[in-house]
């Protein structure tokens, strides 16, 4: 239905910034209405009379104006700041009042770093100042605009370091500075501090001489949050003991005739302060405002997101939060993910932490610092590789407690390769036998594989249910006496069926194809005989696979076996009998070493849990809008299948166009089985779990 909406502004917009915000709502059916530089208040009482929403800059929506808008459903203030709307009023009378958080980032971090810029060139009075390269500094909150001045001052060369007591330390890595564990250490390490906080009961006052004092020398304070966050008599002490110090500010001083009479001649380079807050005055800034006001307000009556809302009540659930059996969590995953990046849901090659794609990047031209040339470059033979892919070896006895009797090999050619390297290295003559458990289409190509070379006998195959159940052993082909091994595939990627348990198979040694969910489980060694697995689904990108095989089992390679594939060759060789796959090894390595820092293999099987429980209950709680077609006794954890409406193509493909909407890429199912597939390997955040939930339950209400 289309709805009024009034642009109200005291002040205008630029052209622009109307010409997009009228662009976007009338692509959504709806009608602008534009009351620019108006001069009577009555103007903008009587305009408001008739309007279902309203964006508005500095303009005052008092109460007067709130209940003369008697249509009013939702009122956007383009821009950060909100002070300017009655927000009790506003919920009394049941209107959604909005910011446009982060729409202004940009203009406040370029103007900060430019305000720094100049003071440390002594505003350019032509005396020898000061370099940014090499220097440190530190955020007081790691928020929108915290983002942008590191990416900034990373181009400077600076060192980046914040606290933030709504991010954990991870998060505050993934947005590219390293965490500090109070203000106090942050003060004491870096050279500059700026600060991106709200004036709150807390934070008003937060920033005092105590703080201030503990700058190193030259130290500088930035403030482009509020005028209130920082104690100006502290401020003002603590440059009467260091003159050394500055104080830059978009916030102006409280009582600038006080501080300059007590800072004398000193004033002029020690405090540098803009004529009027400034540091959303572009004319991007305002585009990027208006813009967003008129698509909070589409999605508002479209979908019904308030998550910019401000004035929600305590006690109103938050849209920006899922709640489910498991506990509560964000739907957004792009503090995890990072800027401008999609919720990764394909089947692999999988998404990577952050934290691995920016060590990469931090390492791509030259590895530590010190090697000269990137791990692309370098001879695998040299120490540095070497100390790489011993490294990775060494993390994965680590974290997986592989036994010293097996040996670790990286290899390439993918999983799909061991299915040919498996029987040519453990039938040991031409022609033996060996048992597979087929319950997906990967086991189904190792058994075919295995019959090249052997005879393959296949003690349960669930292709007649098309690979959704797993029958309790009992009822499985006994093991035939003669056969050399039995393989299973631990979890079928394009499936979705997952073994619960390892299987018995006696005396027998057992080979695992352990792809899919390799790292979120222990490995239960005394069973197994060898597990192999691709990395590119849960611990690196494609090009390595990693083999661990019992030492014992090496050396009894079929004589047509290829060199490169025979395993023992391998071994003796540290995986360098020819080039290994130097990079995505590399790679892996930088992924093992994040494994072991947010808490190892226990910690991802809760998560592997976590993620899988959250989407099954979703689906389970549809009312049949969604099934599994999976036996609920061996869904797999990370590749999770289902369908819509009984496999509805057309609701289908429009679930696709508007999950890509909102960066949830990669759920069409295999092309041998069609319908959704959501893989939620080790690096998917349970945020973007959420969201993707979300996203299911709105479809479900507007199409069911």
């Amino acid at each position: 239905m289309s709805k009024t909406v009034l642009l109200a502004t005291e002040k205008a917009f630029a052209k622009a910034a109307v010409s997009q915000a009228e662009t976007i709502l009338k692509d959504a059916g709806h009608t602008l209405v534009k009351l620019e530089n108006y001069k009577e208040r009555s103007e903008f009482l009587t305009a408001a009379a008739d309007c279902d929403a309203m964006i508005i800059r500095s303009d005052n929506a008092d109460a007067e104006l709130i209940q003369a808008a008697k249509k009013l459903k939702v009122i956007v203030r383009a821009g950060a700041g909100f002070d300017n709307i009655d927000c009790k009023v506003a919920a009394d009378n049941q209107v959604v009042a909005m910011n446009t958080p982060g729409m202004n980032s940009n203009a406040v971090a370029e103007l900060a770093f430019g305000m720094l810029v100049m003071h440390c060139r002594n505003s350019y009075d032509g005396s020898s100042g000061r370099e940014l390269r090499g220097r440190k500094m530190g955020l007081v909150g790691c928020g929108l605009v915290g983002v942008q001045v590191i990416k900034i001052a990373k181009g400077f060369g600076v060192e980046m370091f914040a606290v933030d007591p709504f991010l954990k330390p991870d998060e505050i890595r993934a947005r590219g500075a390293e965490a500090c564990a109070s203000k106090e250490e942050l003060f004491s390490k870096c050279d500059f501090i700026s600060l991106h906080i709200p004036a709150t009961p807390e934070t008003t006052g937060s920033i005092g001489k105590d703080l201030i004092m503990r700058l190193p020398k030259d130290g500088v304070l930035i403030n482009t949050a509020r005028l209130e966050v920082v104690d100006e008599s502290g401020l003002v002490d603590a440059f009467i003991e260091r003159p050394d110090l500055g104080y830059i500010s978009d916030v102006q001083l409280k009582d600038k005739a006080m501080v300059q009479a007590k800072l004398g001649d000193k004033f002029a380079k020690q405090v540098h302060c803009t004529p009027k807050k400034m540091g959303a005055q572009t004319a991007e800034a305002n585009n990027n405002c208006a813009g967003a006001a008129a698509r909070q307000i589409v999605d508002f009556f479209k979908k019904g997101d308030t998550s910019c809302q401000v004035n929600r009540p305590k006690d109103a659930p938050n849209p920006n939060v899922y709640s489910w059996s498991g506990g509560k969590v964000s739907i957004n995953p792009f503090p995890i993910l990072g800027e401008g990046r999609v919720i990764n849901f394909g089947a692999g090659p999988c998404c990577l932490p952050l934290a691995v794609l920016q060590t990469a990047e931090k390492d791509m031209l030259n590895w530590h610092g010190t090697a000269g040339m990137s791990v692309m470059e370098m001879s695998h033979r040299g120490k540095d590789f070497v100390s790489i892919i011993e490294g990775a070896e060494a993390d994965i006895r680590e974290l997986l407690e592989v036994p010293d009797n097996f040996k670790v090999l990286f290899l390439q050619g993918g999983a799909t390769t061991q299915f040919a390297s498996v029987p040519l290295n453990l039938l040991g003559e031409r022609g033996a036998k060996a048992d597979y458990i087929v319950t997906g289409q990967w086991g189904d190509k190792a058994a075919i594989e295995c019959n090249k070379y052997g005879k393959s006998s296949r003690v349960v195959d669930t292709k007649s249910s098309k690979y959704t159940k797993i029958p309790p052993q009992s009822e499985w082909t006994p093991f035939d006496p003669e056969a050399k091994y039995v393989h299973y595939c631990l979890n079928e990627t394009v499936n979705g069926v997952e073994f619960q348990y390892v299987p018995d198979v006696g005396d027998k040694l057992l080979v695992g194809d352990h792809s899919s969910n390799f790292f979120a489980n222990k490995i239960d060694w005394k069973k197994h005989a060898c597990i192999y697995a691709g990395a590119q689904k849960n611990v690196g990108p494609s090009g390595n696979t990693v083999v661990i095989v019992r030492e014992d089992l090496l050396g009894k390679a079929l004589p047509e076996c290829p060199t490169a594939m025979d395993w023992k060759v391998q071994a003796d060789g540290g995986s360098m009998y020819n080039t290994p796959a130097t990079y995505p090894i590399y790679m892996m390595g930088v992924y093992l070493k994040y494994m072991k820092q947010i808490g190892g293999i226990p910690h991802l099987k809760e998560m592997a849990e976590k993620r899988s429980g959250m989407l099954y209950d979703a689906i389970e709680s549809s009312g049949g809008f969604y099934k599994a077609p999976v036996d609920a006794g061996c869904r797999s954890r990370v590749n999770v299948p289902f369908v819509i409406k009984d496999d509805d193509a057309a609701l289908t493909k429009k679930f696709f166009a508007e999950a890509n909407d909102e960066q949830c890429v990669a759920l069409a199912g295999h092309r041998s089985v069609g319908g959704c597939r959501a893989s939620l390997y080790n690096a998917m955040p349970l945020e973007g779990v959420a969201k993707l939930v979300v996203l299911m339950k709105r479809f479900q209400a507007a199409n069911a």
